[in-house]
């Protein structure tokens, strides 16, 4: 099943039948951009909810859209994870078990057979198959420690996330993000820095890998999110993030912000993730 040219990934792990309708437009948008990839959304509950038929709809007009249910014992097995999943440690350690799960989830499902992986809070902009090898980079801000080490430089670093990246089957450095997941689940950066060194660099490579910048994945930064959910009557998305294939949400701190019509937020999902945006917005003032 999994033996195809390009695999982009979603997950949905805390079980739910009824994932939101800005997961589904993450789901849809990737569908959408990347017609000839195929599209899988891994959930962890046993059956989807399909209640208000967009689930129908979605796999009707998306030939490339699959759902899917798995064994999480054979995906976790021959991995270094295996010992971490069956002790139970993502669960009982943490406030966030679904989070810790979504982590040890995508690095396996990567591992086993290469491919792109995107969280269900981004929107994709552009297709994403021509990306090979590449870690998004979230945040750049200044470090002191960085100016102390590194005198010559600026000062400035890099935080690179696991919401958005591409890596081929058994690359090197999934390995190494298994191993150190399976001790510390905050592993992208410290990985990359312990095998990169101290100062990561956007655009060069390292260990098999290229950061890219902020405009890629994240052209909103954090501190910027509830931009998203203000009115943009005259959006052109081409011109405002031309060299962008993704829009992160920041679903952490945005999931209970509504989007109201006429929104940022609004008017991109309009474009970019049609179907769920209109049975959206028929059945909610907010969504």
């Amino acid at each position: 099943m999994w033996e195809v040219a390009s695999n982009i990934f979603l997950v949905e792990s805390s079980c739910n039948p009824q994932p939101s309708y800005r997961a589904w437009c993450a789901v849809e948008s990737l569908s959408r951009q990347n017609p000839d990839a195929h599209i899988w959304y891994v959930i962890t509950s046993p059956m989807i909810s399909d209640g208000d038929g967009l689930v129908s709809r979605l796999r009707r007009r998306y030939r490339n859209l699959q759902l899917v249910t798995i064994d999480q014992q054979q995906l976790f097995s021959n991995t270094p994870l295996m010992d971490v999943y069956t002790a139970g440690l993502w669960l009982t350690n943490s406030t966030w078990p679904a989070v810790n799960l979504s982590d040890l989830l995508r690095l396996a499902l990567v591992w086993h057979t290469g491919g792109f992986y995107a969280d269900s809070d981004f929107i994709c902009l552009a297709n994403v198959t021509t990306f090979k090898n590449v870690i998004g980079v979230e945040s750049v801000f200044y470090n002191p420690l960085v100016h102390i080490a590194l005198p010559n430089s600026n000062g400035y670093d890099s935080l690179a996330a696991n919401g958005a990246f591409h890596l081929t089957r058994h690359h090197p450095l999934l390995h190494k993000l298994m191993t150190f997941l399976s001790k510390n689940f905050e592993a992208m950066t410290k990985v990359l820095k312990t095998r990169c060194g101290y100062h990561l660099r956007v655009g060069e490579e390292c260990v098999g890998v290229t950061l890219l910048p902020t405009s890629v994945f994240y052209p909103v930064a954090f501190s910027d999110w509830k931009r998203l959910f203000q009115p943009a009557p005259y959006l052109h998305v081409s011109k405002m993030f031309p060299q962008s294939a993704l829009l992160h949400a920041w679903n952490k701190v945005s999931h209970q912000k509504p989007i109201t019509p006429g929104s940022f937020y609004d008017a991109i999902a309009a474009t970019y993730c049609p179907v769920t945006h209109r049975l959206a917005t028929k059945l909610s003032q907010f969504y």
